[in-house]
């Protein structure tokens, strides 16, 4: 996806500026994932004063962890032109040598450790992530408000930290979303008895997270987390089913000819177009919610071409064809 002007990658129109990748994000980092950073001895330095700057800095920091402001929201929403490409929007945590790494990779938030740019099965491997993100989302919320539990952060701190926003326009810049705060007593309401000990309320929160089993979080996590897991399993099901539909229709897909002899199909997100064989684009009408074997024969007695039902399921999973069939009928 990174640009390339001699020609080998992505167009400059549609690729990422080779400075910042993807990495125009701001990631969440809760308390325990913090915590990690600090402790851990293999993150690599500058990646742990990437995280010590944002806890010096103060805005959004809270006993939750690293947040991310209503500032970077605004920014971040304005279109795609921005994603991939603002330097302005560069992760902190982003470390520019050897192509681009991430600092914090080993204790990253699940945005970041589910989000790919392409999926090997199209739209059903988007579904499956997409699922994965929201479940282990949830699970980092969870984990951090119990973490803080555990640690008896006080009520009035907790309060703060969970009060319902009644703004009429959730989206009216603050004080507090482009500057620390500068009161001191607001600052050691928020902390309760760990004010001047933040670093070491992370680190405690790590180590209180670190040896929980999957079943603890599913436990703690309670009922929202065990639907969460279950569409994840089901997503994964679908993931793993390599099965073509069985009676393929043809979805209205756009067709943009690149050269004589190839394709492009627009699929399911315009960031993962299909570049195939012009002849794929010929050979779609064939596909009209008749049984599959009947299709692929009649593309063979008239186009005179093999079709292999894996591509039919591929282009299936790029949301080029449907099943004509609905779910559950014979």
């Amino acid at each position: 996806m990174v640009a390339d002007k001699a020609g080998g990658g992505a167009s400059l129109e549609q690729g990422f500026n080779p400075e910042t990748k993807c990495c125009t994000y701001l990631p969440q980092l809760w308390n325990f994932l913090v915590g990690g950073v600090l402790d851990d001895q293999y993150v690599e330095a500058r990646g742990r004063a990437s995280v010590e700057a944002r806890i010096d800095r103060g805005i959004a920091v809270t006993p939750l962890g690293l947040g991310r402001t209503l500032t970077f929201h605004v920014l971040y929403k304005t279109g795609t032109l921005t994603f991939g490409r603002s330097r302005e929007l560069l992760c902190p945590h982003y470390l520019p040598e050897g192509g681009g790494r991430c600092g914090v990779w080993g204790h990253r938030e699940s945005a970041c450790s589910t989000w790919f740019c392409k999926f090997e099965r199209g739209a059903i491997g988007f579904d499956f992530w997409s699922h994965l993100h929201q479940m282990l989302g949830t699970a980092e919320r969870v984990l951090a408000g119990w973490a803080l539990l555990e640690l008896g952060l006080d009520g009035s701190a907790l309060a703060r930290l969970y009060a319902p926003r009644r703004d009429a326009d959730s989206s009216t810049l603050t004080g507090r979303d482009v500057y620390a705060p500068t009161d001191p007593s607001e600052v050691r309401a928020l902390w309760g008895a760990w004010h001047g000990r933040e670093r070491e309320l992370y680190r405690e929160c790590a180590r209180l997270v670190a040896p929980l089993h999957w079943s603890d979080v599913r436990r703690i996590g309670g009922a929202e987390m065990s639907v969460y897991a279950r569409l994840v399993e089901e997503a994964y099901a679908r993931v793993m089913n390599r099965t073509p539909p069985e009676r393929p229709t043809t979805a209205l897909v756009q067709i943009t000819p690149r050269g004589k002899t190839r394709v492009e199909l627009a699929t399911y997100h315009g960031r993962d177009a299909l570049e195939v064989p012009a002849i794929v684009g010929t050979i779609l009408p064939y596909f009209d919610g008749r049984p599959i074997s009947v299709a692929i024969e009649e593309i063979r007695e008239k186009e005179g071409v093999a079709i292999d039902p894996s591509l039919v399921r591929k282009l299936a999973d790029f949301g080029v064809l449907r099943d004509a069939q609905p779910v559950g009928d014979a």
